[in-house]
């Protein structure tokens, strides 16, 4: 078990996250950046269903004009758009970071093994870019997703 507030460090070592939630262990399988992208992800989705509500409760108090409908439309529609840009670009630092740290574990591992005697560090670093390789399609294809989802709105 580890506990850790540094997250790159978090993101480097871990394949699964266990949360203390409602009293409760909910484990997640996954790197530290992928948990976190999900909770971040539940927390929008959160806001956006209370904002619902409220909006509900709002109409429900009085009747809106076709104008005021309008405007909370269009703030919605650029609220969501916002949220979809932020979300594209977090995928797209974290595949940057992804091939960034590929990159520099590629080039440790050719040094590992050209100097040989290393045995210990080029089996970790094997596993890092084992783990890293598994991550970086995953991290596409929510780029994909997103990126689709924000020409769409």
């Amino acid at each position: 078990m580890i506990i850790s507030h540094d997250r790159y460090f978090l993101d480097r070592l871990i394949d699964k996250v266990v949360e203390v939630r409602g009293h409760k262990l909910e484990p997640y399988v996954g790197s530290y950046a992928s948990w976190w992208a999900m909770r971040h992800e539940e927390g929008e989705q959160r806001r956006s269903a209370a904002l619902s509500l409220q909006s509900r409760k709002q109409s429900a108090e009085k009747p809106k004009s076709d104008n005021q409908l309008q405007q909370e439309t269009l703030k919605a529609q650029q609220r969501d758009r916002r949220r979809l840009e932020r979300q594209v670009s977090q995928a797209e630092e974290r595949i940057a970071a992804l091939e960034e740290r590929r990159g520099a574990v590629t080039t440790e591992l050719e040094e590992a093994y050209s100097t040989g005697g290393a045995e210990d560090r080029a089996l970790a670093l094997a596993q890092e870019l084992k783990q890293i390789q598994r991550e970086l399609p995953e991290a596409n294809a929510r780029w994909e997703e997103l990126a689709e989802q924000l020409e769409d709105a």
